[in-house]
């Protein structure tokens, strides 16, 4: 149940943009932009400031034109480069439908047949599982049930904390909590597992193949994220997860404006092709989220299809105890702005 701050904080909102909303009318670009702007700094400012965030930064697009790309709250003059934790997991569907359009591999390419291991897994059902059904988690694994491998590396010999070792690791010791395809149970793992066969197809490194065939093309470079120093002083023993080893699943780093600019690309010239299952909820029919967040940071990503308008938000901090209902309400936030705005 949302807090009585909460929603007055919404109410506070829904009549504070109905002032600043323009229709998409035929205003000079300029004017628009300020009135875009403006929307969403009323948004987000009220928004940090009740959740206790020291600031947040919002990219804007509607299609290929840049409409807001700012910062609000105590900002610096830092590179405008964020990690976006499982956003990352958009990208690695994405390469792997490149990778199918060029017929080197299909969705229901057996996974342990394609990347061909040295070694037989634990349980004799993974053998069975397919590219399709790690894209949409429906490969067995449950965290719920039997935790996430890539979220318990303390738990492990420090010596897997490479690709091949702990691959090998995880499934001659982990069995599935489901048959494949029949349940489907969020799984950081099976990214993890896509980006090796991404690997394999290609003969590059994920992020290598990501930046040559998908981002590049369209102006846009991704990165390896790193922890930053935040989230080590908040928690100096975090080392239960390591980005470098889980790039594909929850391990890479953006600009938000050029993250923005990309996913006005998908659906719309087939440079890039998502299916409904790696997105976190669809607030509309039209729309869908997918938020990214990890001790300290959280990306979230919206697209509105009526329009072509996408908005990614990063914030350096998230509250342990809500976070899963504080990115609910900012996605909630930014598509009543987006509404507001765009009304007819």
């Amino acid at each position: 149940m949302k807090k009585f701050s909460s929603i007055c904080f919404f109410l506070f909102f829904s009549l504070a943009l109905i002032k600043i909303n323009f229709a998409e009318s035929k205003a000079p670009l300029k004017d628009r932009k300020k009135n875009v702007k403006e929307a969403f700094q009323a948004s987000l400012t009220e928004f940090i400031s009740v959740k206790g965030f020291s600031k947040a930064v919002i990219s804007v697009y509607q299609e290929d034109q840049k409409l807001v790309d700012e910062c609000f709250g105590a900002c610096t003059n830092e590179p405008r480069v964020y990690p976006i934790a499982s956003i990352s997991k958009l990208l690695t569907e994405a390469a792997i439908h490149h990778l199918v359009s060029q017929g080197k591999l299909s969705l229901q390419t057996k996974v342990m047949d394609f990347l061909k291991l040295s070694y037989q897994p634990l349980d004799k059902r993974v053998n069975q599982i397919t590219v399709e059904q790690l894209l949409n988690h429906t490969g067995g694994w449950d965290r719920q049930i039997s935790s996430d491998p890539l979220f318990c590396l303390d738990l492990l010999p420090k010596e897997l904390n490479c690709s091949e070792k702990f691959m090998k690791y995880v499934l001659t010791t982990l069995a599935l909590d489901h048959d494949p395809g029949a349940e489907e149970s969020y799984s950081n793992f099976g990214y993890f597992l896509l980006g090796s066969i991404v690997e394999k197809a290609s003969g590059q490194s994920f992020l290598s193949y990501i930046n040559q065939h998908l981002a590049e093309p369209n102006q846009v470079h991704f990165y390896q994220a790193h922890l930053t120093q935040k989230q080590v002083a908040e928690q100096p023993l975090l080392n239960y997860f390591n980005l470098e080893l889980s790039t594909a699943s929850f391990g890479l780093a953006a600009n938000l404006s050029e993250l923005c600019y990309l996913f006005t690309k998908i659906d719309r010239h087939g440079e890039l092709k998502t299916t409904s299952s790696s997105f976190a909820h669809s607030t509309q029919k039209d729309s869908w989220s997918k938020d990214g967040s990890l001790p300290a940071t959280t990306t979230s990503l919206i697209k509105h299809f009526p329009n072509n308008i996408v908005i990614a938000v990063y914030i350096p901090s998230r509250n342990e105890q809500s976070w899963e209902e504080d990115n609910e309400e900012l996605v909630e936030l930014m598509d009543q702005t987006v509404e507001k705005l765009w009304a007819v």
